[in-house]
C-alpha cells in the first residue's frame, strides 16, 4: 500500500517494492497533485507486478552515451567514428536554437526538431548525403531506445534526395605522373587499382589464392 508524507512543505511518496520500503521526492506540489503522483506509482507497481513493465524516461544527453558505448562494443570502428561525429553535430545543432536547448529527455525530442536539423546542416552547405548518414544515426539510436525499453519520440524520419555523381575517372596524363612520382612499392598499388577498379580495402586484403591465373 502506498501512502503520501509532508515534510516542510515537501510531498514525498511511500510505497514498498520487492519487500523493500521506498520514499520518491514529489516535491513542493499541491495535495492533488501529489495524490496524482501516488496514483501513477501505484498503476505501475500493480503493473510490474504483473510482469508488464513501462517505459522508462531517460535524459538525452545518458541516452547519447549509452547508445555510443553500445556501437564501440558492437560495429566497427569506422562505422562508431561517423556516430560519434553524428551525435556531436546533432547536439550542436540543439544547443543552438533555444527552441530545443532546454530538452532533458529523449521523449521530449519534437518532430520538427529533426526538420530544422536538415536546414540547418544545408546552411552549412553540408550534401544530402552526409545528412542522410546522420539522420540513419539518428533512426537507429531512436530504434535502440525502443528496444532498451526508453520512452522514445515518435518521429518519422525522412530521407533527402541525393543526386548520384558519374565517376570520375583518371586521364592518361594523370596515371603518368602518377607513377613518376611513385615509389616501386605504391606502383604496384597504382597499377592494381587503376586495371581493376579495387578499392584501397580490397587491394590491401589481396592474397596469391585469390588469384586465377588460368
Amino acid at each position: 500500500m502506498a501512502s503520501i508524507k509532508k515534510y516542510n512543505d515537501t510531498y514525498y511518496a511511500m510505497y514498498r517494492k520487492n519487500g523493500r520500503q521506498f520514499k520518491k521526492k514529489i516535491g513542493k506540489v499541491s495535495k492533488a497533485v501529489a495524490l496524482k503522483v501516488l496514483r501513477d506509482i501505484e498503476d505501475n507497481l500493480a503493473l510490474q507486478k504483473n510482469g508488464i513493465m513501462l517505459p522508462k524516461s531517460v535524459k538525452l544527453i545518458d541516452f547519447f552515451e549509452t547508445y555510443l558505448n553500445h556501437v564501440a562494443t558492437t560495429q566497427s570502428f569506422k562505422t562508431k567514428e561517423i556516430k560519434v561525429l553524428a551525435t556531436k553535430t546533432f547536439k550542436k545543432f540543439l544547443l543552438s536554437d533555444r527552441n530545443y536547448s532546454n530538452i532533458q529527455y529523449l521523449h521530449e525530442l519534437p518532430q520538427l526538431a529533426v526538420e530544422k536539423y536538415k536546414s540547418y546542416r544545408k546552411e552549412e552547405q553540408v550534401s544530402n548525403r552526409t545528412i542522410n548518414i546522420e539522420l540513419n544515426w539518428l533512426s537507429s539510436a531512436l530504434k535502440m531506445a525502443q528496444e532498451w525499453g526508453y520512452m522514445y519520440p515518435e518521429i518519422k524520419i525522412t530521407r533527402l534526395t541525393e543526386t548520384k555523381k558519374l565517376p570520375r575517372y583518371l586521364t592518361t596524363e594523370e596515371v603518368e605522373m602518377l607513377f613518376k612520382n611513385a615509389s616501386l612499392f605504391q606502383k604496384q598499388f597504382i597499377f592494381i587499382g587503376i586495371h581493376t577498379g579495387f578499392r584501397i580495402g580490397e587491394m590491401l586484403n589481396l592474397e596469391w589464392k585469390h588469384i586465377d591465373f588460368d
